[in-house]
């Protein structure tokens, strides 16, 4: 698959007859531009409540994959589309520029399949994040010089998950995503595995480049980043914690589940943070404008 990036998120509306397996009717809703691959499962149960099944078909290249939702008829009421004795599934779809479709889901795993053999594959004995692999296992993450393939916020997240994870299992590793021209960064740190520290540039390491915008503050902290600390404090940068190492604060955006280690959820996270503060926030439009960074972690560099 060569990765296109989509402009939009559509989501199709279907009258289904479960007993005759078939649809009777359908309709395209519009969807707010803020709605986005991430948020759509929320932006639909929003609009429609929580749904009684999950629609799953069956493809040549992936077997079973969920397509969409199921919900009761009494969603379907509320459309035009007829609904006695039926019920509604909902499609979520991504539109390329050309103006043609593609479900989904079946967009996520292919970029999934694309990118799962551009990280490489993870140990099939490591089924714990901050496992060490043995050395003689696979190579380290910071020996294989990574770039990024594309700028298109999904592919990052979808890359940048696969190399967050390599961090963990590989423990005592940074990775720096570097705005070229710009001061402006994105940067992780884990140390055995069991915590991951994400970093945006804050006002005090930007060595003489133009300072952070009032939008970039706002949709920084928008975003989810905890704001820097004062000038004696450590740190100077937007952060999260996610993982072992952190404190309950109030306030603070850490993780909810105090004592356990990264999960797959806190990486998705990760992922997600890093992409949309790259793309919507420090407006990367080509992979070539990032310079990826990464080596082995120190205590000293915590």
């Amino acid at each position: 698959m060569e990765s296109v990036s989509f402009v939009g998120i559509d989501i199709k509306v279907v009258a289904w007859d479960e007993r005759a397996d078939r649809a009777v009717a359908e309709d395209w809703l519009e969807v707010p531009p803020a709605v986005e691959a991430h948020n759509v499962e929320d932006y639909v149960f929003g609009r429609f409540g929580e749904p009684v099944d999950v629609a799953v078909s069956r493809t040549d290249e992936f077997g079973e994959l969920v397509t969409g939702w199921v919900f009761s008829n009494a969603a379907l009421e509320r459309t035009t589309l007829p609904s006695e004795g039926l019920h509604m599934m909902v499609v979520p779809f991504v539109r390329f520029p050309d103006g043609t479709r593609q479900e989904l889901f079946e967009y996520n795993a292919e970029l999934h399949r694309e990118f799962a053999a551009l990280v490489g594959v993870l140990e099939p004995a490591v089924d714990v994040l901050g496992t060490m692999v043995p050395a003689e296992s696979t190579g380290r993450l910071e020996d294989e010089r990574p770039t990024l393939v594309g700028a298109e916020r999904e592919q990052l997240e979808l890359q940048l998950g696969g190399w967050l994870r390599r961090m963990l299992v590989e423990g005592w590793t940074y990775l720096i995503l570097e705005v070229s021209h710009s001061g402006r960064y994105v940067q992780f740190l884990t140390h055995d595995g069991a915590w991951l520290r994400g970093e945006a540039v804050g006002e005090r390491y930007l060595d003489g480049h133009p300072p952070l915008s009032n939008d970039e503050h706002e949709s920084l902290c928008s975003l989810g980043w905890n704001p820097p600390g004062s000038d004696g404090d450590d740190c100077g940068n937007y952060w999260v914690d996610w993982g072992d190492d952190v404190d309950d604060r109030a306030g603070d955006r850490v993780t909810d589940r105090a004592g356990d280690r990264v999960t797959d959820r806190d990486i998705d996270e990760a992922g997600r943070f890093a992409a949309a503060t790259l793309c919507d926030i420090f407006d990367v439009t080509h992979a070539d404008e990032v310079q990826v960074i990464t080596g082995a972690a120190t205590l000293a560099e915590d």
